[in-house]
């Protein structure tokens, strides 16, 4: 007698009402052709097939997987058997690659137990996350997002992005609202799931322009020495104040009592303008007119990848080099702490032409690009 594992079960994603309804149709019609795959006597594949013949008294057949000794093994060929499937989407692929995880974690420990060679730092999270990317067809960066959904997100919010209502990116951008604008949200959105992309997306958007304004954050210093060995000092901060000029130590900087965008800025020019509008456009069209007159020398800009702006695109054609900071930016407060991960990533855009030195510097935190 066929048995059904109720953990293996679990790992088969469901089908709609109208796809089980089309299965049993075509059962019906045409028997039951694909062949049940057991383990012994537990069912493996065909879950749903066996279910309805069984219910319908439908004749069906069964073959053994070799190769299989123990539930990791059984665990392992099911995932990857669902994987092969391709009416199902990336955030349930991922998700499927995860349960794969932790046994491909434990066979990599225990094939390292023997060697002598392995460094305490060694990357093996990378490589874990890039195998089950590989397994699942999806980039290893959407193995973190569901991961980290799958961890930190209400049911609400994991059902809206396995059904593809919800993109795993703007579901991964959700769980960095505050916990009550974040509930708030989803529970909307899990009772509009027809709208349910618009109501987050208009939810992360509306805490953007809430607190992108806010101007005690400040710069992580390895952020402002690069900028320094590159154009050889900072000469002006048009946008700081006291606190954040004891990381950035420009000669000269403005802050908001001094209105920066009332001054004459010259030589080399380090700025992370306020990101609220219109002060960040305002800064920003001030920082390129005065590179044009020949004002500024040289120019970093710390911004947050506004790609669709017009004030970014202004600063990305008169800079000669840009890094695409590969991992948010944790900015630092007024005691020193970092913050939590914002909802966007960041750039870094030079405006000069030691673009060689910009290069060298710069591609540690991410792919640097020539303007």
């Amino acid at each position: 007698m066929i048995q059904v594992n109720n953990s293996f079960r679990a790992l088969i994603p469901p089908l709609s009402a109208e796809e089980r309804a089309q299965l049993e149709a075509n059962l019906l019609a045409d028997g039951c052709r694909e062949p049940l795959a057991l383990w012994g006597d537990v069912l493996l594949d065909g879950h749903n097939r066996y279910e309805i013949c069984t219910r319908l008294g439908i004749d069906y057949r069964v073959v053994q997987v070799d190769g299989i000794q123990t539930e990791s093994d059984a665990t392992l060929w099911i995932v990857r058997n669902q994987l092969g499937r391709r009416n199902i989407s990336d955030y349930v692929r991922a998700e499927l690659a995860l349960v794969a995880k932790p046994l491909i974690e434990a066979k990599a420990r225990a094939n390292q137990g023997a060697r002598n060679d392995i460094r305490e730092n060694s990357h093996e999270g990378s490589r874990t996350d890039e195998t089950l990317a590989d397994m699942a067809g999806v980039s290893s960066n959407t193995i973190r997002k569901v991961e980290r959904i799958a961890q930190q997100g209400d049911d609400k919010l994991k059902e809206l992005a396995r059904s593809d209502d919800v993109s795993i990116h703007l579901a991964s951008q959700v769980l960095a609202l505050p916990e009550e604008e974040q509930q708030q949200a989803v529970n909307e959105a899990a009772a509009h799931p027809e709208n349910a992309s618009a109501i987050l997306r208009e939810a992360v958007k509306a805490h953007v322009s809430n607190n992108s304004g806010n101007n005690e954050w400040y710069t992580p210093p390895m952020y402002v020495q690069a900028a320094k060995d590159v154009m050889g000092s900072i000469d002006v901060d048009p946008a700081s104040c006291e606190l954040a000029n004891a990381t950035v130590q420009a000669a000269t900087f403005y802050d908001e009592r001094a209105n920066g965008l009332t001054k004459t800025w010259s030589g080399n020019v380090w700025m992370n303008p306020p990101y609220a509008q219109p002060l960040i456009s305002q800064f920003c069209s001030a920082l390129v007119e005065k590179f044009q007159a020949g004002e500024v020398k040289q120019a970093c800009v710390l911004v947050n990848n506004g790609t669709e702006t017009g004030w970014f695109q202004s600063l990305l054609e008169h800079a000669s080099a840009a890094c695409l900071v590969k991992t948010r930016i944790k900015f630092i407060d007024k005691d020193g702490n970092p913050s939590g991960a914002p909802l966007q990533g960041q750039a870094i855009l030079y405006l000069g032409k030691n673009t060689g030195e910009f290069s060298g510097v710069f591609s540690s935190f991410g792919k640097v690009l020539y303007a």
